[in-house]
């Protein structure tokens, strides 16, 4: 419904809810009869123009495409538009956002969540349907530039912590995410996984990272597990793995399944060996087992053809076998601060190290 006021103010109801009025030359928004925002872009596409417009899924990926005509400040003046004209295609605009469930997709995401969140405390029940999961689908959606909003301006926090694992995690995924969880209910230090790439700078581990929605990254970040996850042997897209400080003895052969996996942590726990299974990584190249008990390297150690560097400091070696000279592409090595080791093994000298960084004996370095 439009209500002219004289030639130059106009006013267009989208909904109960919301009012467009064209003010001063200016389109501006109004909630529930509240000034809301200035309306300050209008984004033109013409795909006849310009091919990869067709294949725009969103008027953010529409802000991305157009980045360099932005950065020209473009006014509608330049383009022959009158702010009348204007007017009516934010009009327009609101107006087919609207008529969809206000899918954010229509509008650039630093307007459609604002005004969604204040749509839905004004009491539109529309709003309050679809908040939530419009958060979630452009979580879910994987462009970074949106997340990078939903993170920084504190959207993510109106997700359940299940809501915001589905939303970003494949099936088979959030499954094991929960499954994990689920061992420490009732615990009390329950363990609950950040997505850390979602996360603030501050937040403390346990916590994951993903690539394409699939999880390549995991820290539990001094945890005291009963046992080692088997659920986490699951997933095959997993390349980084810390279990540093957790208080584990054990590691389950099936961790021979993670074949993506390039680094592991295990230092600060309580292994008095180095698990076979763990030699058979074909994809390993860092391995930290510091500040354990380990007292010897075993011959399957030499499996290891993609391993740089080892971490074996601060635990009881009395000596050093040859298998780290079979280790050719081997880079950097720490063994300090093990008391009873007197000596190295001559075939070290054939290995590429960069000899900063092979320390030996607590204070020598070779």
């Amino acid at each position: 419904m439009v209500f002219l006021k004289n030639m130059t103010e106009k006013e267009f109801k989208v909904n109960e809810h919301i009012v467009l009025k064209l003010e001063d030359g200016k389109t501006n928004i109004y909630i529930g009869g509240t000034f809301f925002l200035l309306c300050k872009s209008l984004f033109i596409i013409n795909p006849h123009e310009n091919e990869k417009q067709w294949e725009i899924n969103s008027i953010d990926e529409a802000a991305e495409l157009l980045n360099s005509d932005l950065k020209k400040n473009i006014t509608p003046e330049d383009l022959g538009l009158t702010p009348e004209e204007e007017f009516w295609g934010h009009c327009s605009n609101l107006q087919a956002w609207a008529e969809h469930d206000y899918n954010t997709r229509l509008l650039h995401s630093n307007l459609a969540f604002p005004l969604l969140g204040t749509l839905a405390n004004e009491g539109d029940q529309i709003a309050k349907k679809y908040f939530k999961e419009e958060i979630a689908k452009r979580l879910e959606s994987g462009d970074d530039k949106v997340k990078g909003y939903l993170i920084g301006e504190g959207y993510i926090e109106y997700l359940e912590h299940e809501e915001l694992l589905r939303s970003i995690l494949k099936d088979d995924d959030y499954k094991l995410i929960l499954e994990i969880e689920s061992i420490f209910k009732g615990e009390d230090d329950f363990l609950h996984f950040e997505p850390l790439e979602l996360a603030h700078e501050d937040t403390i581990n346990p916590g994951f990272r993903t690539k394409e929605r699939e999880i390549i990254e995991i820290h539990f970040n001094s945890t005291k597990l009963k046992q080692f996850p088997e659920a986490l042997t699951r997933l095959g897209t997993l390349e980084k793995l810390n279990l540093a400080s957790c208080g584990l003895n054990d590691i389950p052969e099936s961790i021979k399944n993670l074949k993506k996996l390039e680094v592991l942590n295990l230092a600060f726990n309580e292994l008095k060996e180095i698990p076979v299974a763990i030699t058979e990584l074909p994809s390993l190249q860092e391995l930290n087992l510091s500040h354990n008990w380990i007292r010897d390297l075993p011959d399957s150690l030499k499996n290891l053809k993609s391993l740089r560097k080892l971490g074996l400091n601060n635990n009881h070696f009395e000596s050093i076998n040859d298998i780290l000279g079979e280790l050719g592409n081997l880079e950097e090595v720490s063994i300090f601060n093990n008391d009873n080791l007197q000596e190295l093994p001559e075939i070290i000298g054939n290995l590429k190290l960069d000899k900063t960084r092979m320390y030996y004996d607590k204070k020598e370095k070779i």
